[in-house]
């Protein structure tokens, strides 16, 4: 019992929530939440967040588990999905800087809240396909259910911080402005490129063991000169 125990606090909390919070980018979508809201009610809005976060929470459970049988069932290396996944973050992130999240989306902007609550804001806005590639990369590291367990507390904890992020967006709107939105948005386009890259790097290493790091005494044997025979 104690390891299992151990198993599920062996979890990165910390990071895995700041994690799953940029890639679903809450500050973000603020504004576009606003935006296809319109003219809805307070209670209306509430509602609407509450059901996109909970599918969000759902799909995220759904994915820590079938994400690798999924895999193995295609023959997707995990090598190949860090790579792809890392790319596909790469766009994310490009993307973030540029602005195209809220532009992709205005022209849907004039329909009633409940058809754009689970189509487009709960998918594909707040569950990417960059956060599909983070879960399935997460999940592979489960070797026990324990720490899957783990990993959907922070999942947990991730819909339920982005639902408190939403329902405040009226106040925080008027406080930050648009264009203070548009600099949390590339500030978190910044950091998603660099989780991007770590991923690129990590399936590199799965694919060309060799392009990883020796250890340490193999690079000192390699760097330092043979011994001479003694005559």
């Amino acid at each position: 019992m104690a390891q299992e125990i151990l198993e599920f606090f062996a979890v990165p909390f910390a990071k895995t929530i700041i994690s799953f919070i940029i890639l679903i980018d809450p500050v973000g979508l603020i504004p576009i939440f606003l935006s296809l809201s319109g003219t809805c009610t307070a209670q209306e809005k509430f509602n609407a967040i509450l059901t996109a976060c909970s599918v969000l929470f759902v799909l995220m459970v759904l994915f820590l588990f079938v994400g690798k049988p999924f895999l193995e069932l295609l023959s997707i290396s995990i090598a190949s999905f860090k790579i792809g996944g890392g790319i596909l973050l790469m766009l994310t992130a490009i993307s973030m800087f540029n602005g195209e999240v809220e532009k992709n989306y205005q022209s849907i902007k004039r329909q009633t809240l409940a058809n754009i609550t689970i189509v487009p804001f709960a998918i594909p806005l707040l569950f990417g396909p960059a956060l599909i590639s983070v879960l399935v990369v997460y999940a592979e590291k489960a070797h026990s259910f324990y720490y899957l367990l783990g990993l959907i507390l922070c999942a947990f904890i991730s819909a339920l911080l982005s639902a408190l992020i939403l329902a405040s967006s009226i106040p925080l709107m008027n406080k930050i402005g648009q264009t203070g939105f548009n600099t949390i948005s590339r500030i978190m386009g910044l950091i998603i490129m660099a989780i991007a890259v770590q991923f690129c790097l990590e399936g590199l290493k799965i694919a060309f063991p060799l392009l990883d790091n020796q250890p340490q005494h193999q690079v000192a044997d390699a760097v330092s000169p043979a011994p001479k025979k003694l005559i």
